[in-house]
């Protein structure tokens, strides 16, 4: 069986992302900044080689890769790892990393059990402009929300933490604070 090229960067996109998950849960533990720019460098060239594959990809079908699950899925992984650039360039804070990195590679991973046949014709209801319009921008939308939901957790679980650290009361009793999980 032959794989076409956009397929294998597809499969070095997805083992990049996954090395910068691993190295930011690294960063989550260590808190070293030689480890978050590792993670943050797997995680940009694992951004290129995706660019790579989806372009080659559009090449190769002549349109958009929206046409199936596996170019929709793969293209909103795409986009949330290039959301999650611009906010690491931005920010400067790698911690979001940690948040956003197991959902790009859960993406790709769910990507990567649908069929990677390139369809060449469109279904008639993707056969217009509107394709290059509504779907790109519902894509990078969702990518885009992807970022957001990881930063919004990484959020929670930050006051969850703080909320919830442990008060000494006196002569060293130490109780929780009301309304904690246990």
């Amino acid at each position: 069986m032959t794989t076409s090229l956009d397929i294998l960067f597809f499969w070095m996109a997805f083992f990049l992302y996954l090395g910068g998950f691993a190295f930011f849960m690294l960063y989550l533990g260590f808190r070293k900044p030689k480890i978050s720019f590792a993670a943050a460098a797997l995680m940009g060239i694992g951004f290129a080689a995706h660019t790579v594959g989806l372009i080659l990809r559009w090449k190769i079908a002549g349109h958009p890769p929206f046409a199936n699950s596996f170019g929709y899925i793969s293209v909103m992984a795409w986009a949330a790892v290039g959301a999650f650039l611009v906010v690491l360039w931005r920010f400067r804070k790698p911690v979001v990393g940690a948040f956003v990195a197991p959902f790009a590679f859960f993406l790709m991973g769910i990507a990567s059990l649908f069929p990677k046949d390139v369809s060449e014709q469109l279904m008639p209801a993707l056969q217009s402009y509107w394709l290059y319009i509504h779907v790109i921008i519902t894509v990078l939308g969702s990518g885009v929300l992807t970022v957001a939901f990881g930063v919004s957790v990484m959020v929670l679980v930050k006051h969850i933490r703080e909320r919830c650290t442990p008060v000494s009361r006196g002569a060293g009793v130490v109780s929780a604070r009301r309304g904690c999980p246990s």
